[in-house]
């Protein structure tokens, strides 16, 4: 079972991994995400449930995500995340879910209507 990651390093480096990875599994849920984090050092949008483990990898998310064997919640890494993401607010939401539509497009697929989307917290400082 994977730990919750612990700073903001670890969601980039994520998120990364996320984008390298993506394959025909995960085109598959890319409409199923609703906690949206765009992260600033990629330019790109990650869903909460795979940038919120610590060291995770595609294989690991298939695993833990499995009717067989899935044992990971969105519900933690959204309550996780909050400690260097806020809601995106009003003024800015409609520029962010443009991009995020943009990027599910290049995959056929669209965002949840009651999707959340978040950025990084004003009063934090990326390193």
């Amino acid at each position: 079972m994977l730990n919750l990651v612990d700073n903001y390093s670890e969601v980039v480096k994520n998120a990364k991994e996320f984008h390298d990875s993506i394959d025909i599994d995960l085109i598959k849920k890319l409409s199923q995400f609703r906690h949206w984090y765009y992260i600033e050092e990629i330019d790109g949008f990650a869903p909460s449930k795979f940038i919120g483990y610590k060291d995770i990898t595609i294989e690991d998310y298939k695993i833990g995500t499995s009717l067989e064997q899935g044992y990971m919640d969105g519900r933690d890494t959204v309550k996780q995340l909050k400690e260097w993401f806020q809601p995106i607010n009003n003024e800015n939401y409609e520029f962010y879910y443009k991009r995020l539509e943009e990027f599910l497009s290049q995959y056929d697929k669209k965002n949840l209507i009651r999707c959340c989307n978040y950025i990084i917290r004003n009063n934090y400082k990326i390193n």
